[in-house]
C-alpha cells in the first residue's frame, strides 16, 4: 500500500491488478498467516487460471505494472529479451517458488495441486529440461536462458532450482515446524495412501528421526517414540520435544477422521517413469567409456582398501557414492530415453544428458584424489595415511 493509500496486487483494478503468486504462496507456506488468512489465498489462486497456465505457479500475473521495466524507463537493449511478461521476475515460472506453492498447497489439504505440480516436474526431468526459469509461463517452448548463448548444452537443462519440487513433495507430509527447542509435525498424507513410511531420518541437531504413519484423515490420534506412547494433547499436531528424544526416534503415528472426497484438478493418465528400460541389452550395463575405465578401477581398489579402516566412515561414503556415479552411466548409456514429453528426445540431447553423467562421475572422483591430495600435505597420522592407500590404489 502506499502512503495515500492506494494498494497493489489487487485483481479486478485498472493500475497494479495484478495477483502476487510468491509473497502470497510464501505466506502461507512459512504460516506468516492465519488459517482463515491461508484459505482466502488459496482460494482465490485457485479462482485465477492465469497465474497457473502450466501447472506451476507464477511469480505474478497478469503482469506487473508497477516496475520501472513495466513504465519502459530503463534504457539499454542487454535485457530487453527478459522484459517481456512470462519469462523472468514478471510472471515467470521457478522451481523455487513452486516448492514453496507446494508446501501451501500441503498445508491445506490440495493434494490434487500437489500431484499436478510433482507430475509435470517429474515430466521436465525425464526430458532433461529443469530450466531456471521456465519461459512463457512455464510453457517454456524456448528458453533464452537454456537454449542459446554460453548456457546452451545442446538441450539439456539441469538446474538446482528445480529440486525445490521433489524436496517440498516429500518435506509437506509431515509440514515440519522447527524450533529452538522442538519440532512439530502436521501429518498431511494423501488420502490414497494408506500407510507411510520413511527410511530416511530427519535431523533436529544430533537427534535422528524415522518417520511413520498410519493415515485415516488430517486428526493425530495416537504417536509412539520407540514403541512407548506420548500423550497427544491437540490433534492437530504432533510436538517432539530435543530434551525428551533419543537419538534415533522412531516414530510412529496414526491419524483418523477422514480425508474429503476431491475431485481431480489435472487429468494425468501416464505417470512419468525416470527409469523406462534399458535398450536392446536386456538390462546389461553398458561398458565403461574409455575416459571413465582408470578412475572406476581407482575407486574400487579404494573401497576395497578402506574396508577395514577405523575412522573412514565419510572417506568411504564419498568412495561409494562416486563408485555409484560411474554405475549408473553404464546403466543410462542402455536407456531408453522415450520420445521426450515437452522436448523431443534427439540424438544430441541423448549425447549430452551422457555426458553430464560423465562429467559428475569425473567430477566426484576428481572431488576425491583433490581431497586426499590435501591430506598427505597435513600432520594428520590418519589423513597421510589414507592418501598412502589412494596412492596403493591407483597403482
Amino acid at each position: 500500500m502506499e502512503p495515500g493509500g492506494i494498494k497493489h496486487g489487487v485483481l479486478g483494478q485498472e493500475h497494479f491488478g495484478y495477483l502476487e503468486g510468491v509473497a502470497n504462496a510464501d505466506a502461507v507456506a512459512l504460516r506468516v498467516v492465519d488459517e482463515k488468512t491461508a484459505q482466502t489465498i488459496c482460494n482465490q489462486i485457485a479462482r485465477f487460471p492465469a497465474i497457473r497456465p502450466f501447472d506451476f505457479l507464477l511469480t505474478n500475473a497478469p503482469g506487473l505494472d508497477d516496475t520501472y521495466w513495466g513504465q519502459g524507463s530503463i534504457p539499454g537493449q542487454g535485457m530487453e529479451g527478459f522484459r517481456q511478461f512470462g519469462d523472468w521476475v514478471n510472471g515467470g515460472a521457478w522451481g523455487t517458488v513452486e516448492g514453496r506453492a507446494i508446501l501451501m498447497y500441503y498445508r491445506l489439504g490440495r493434494f490434487e495441486d500437489i500431484r499436478r505440480s510433482a507430475t509435470r516436474a517429474m515430466r521436465w526431468a525425464k526430458d532433461f529440461r529443469m530450466d531456471a526459469p521456465w519461459s512463457q509461463r512455464g510453457e517454456n517452448t524456448s528458453n533464452p536462458w537454456s537454449d542459446t548463448g554460453k548456457y546452451h548444452v545442446g538441450g539439456v537443462s539441469v538446474m538446482i532450482d528445480n529440486f525445490a519440487i521433489p524436496a517440498a513433495t516429500i518435506r509437506g507430509l509431515f509440514d515440519f515446524d522447527y524450533r529452538s527447542d522442538r519440532l512439530i509435525l502436521r501429518p498431511r498424507i494423501p488420502g490414497s495412501i494408506t500407510y507411510y513410511a520413511q527410511k530416511q531420518p530427519v535431523r533436529l541437531g544430533e537427534k535422528r528421526i524415522y518417520l511413520s504413519c498410519r493415515n485415516g484423515g488430517p486428526d493425530v490420534k495416537s504417536v509412539a517414540i520407540n514403541g512407548t506412547a506420548m500423550d497427544v494433547t491437540t490433534p492437530e499436531e504432533v510436538v517432539l520435544m530435543f530434551s525428551e528424544l533419543p537419538v534415533n526416534a522412531k516414530i510412529e503415528i496414526t491419524t483418523g477422521g477422514r480425508w474429503p472426497e476431491k475431485s481431480s484438478t489435472a487429468d494425468y493418465p501416464e505417470v512419468p517413469a525416470l527409469i523406462s528400460g534399458r535398450g536392446t541389452q536386456a538390462g546389461a550395463p553398458a561398458e565403461l567409456a574409455e575416459p571413465l575405465k582408470k578412475p572406476y578401477k581407482v575407486l574400487v581398489a579404494m573401497n576395497r582398501l578402506l574396508a577395514g579402516e577405523p575412522d573412514a566412515e565419510y572417506e568411504r561414503a564419498f568412495v561409494t557414492a562416486a563408485i555409484k556415479s560411474f554405475e549408473d552411466w553404464r546403466i543410462r548409456a542402455t536407456m531408453d530415453s522415450g520420445p521426450g514429453y515437452y522436448r523431443p528426445m534427439t540424438g544430441e540431447r541423448k549425447d549430452n544428458v551422457l555426458k553430464f553423467y560423465e562429467h559428475a562421475a569425473l567430477g566426484l572422483y576428481n572431488g576425491f584424489a583433490k581431497r586426499v591430495a590435501g591430506y598427505a600435505e597435513r600432520m594428520d597420522a590418519r589423513q597421510k595415511h589414507l592418501a598412502a592407500l589412494f596412492d596403493e590404489a591407483k597403482k
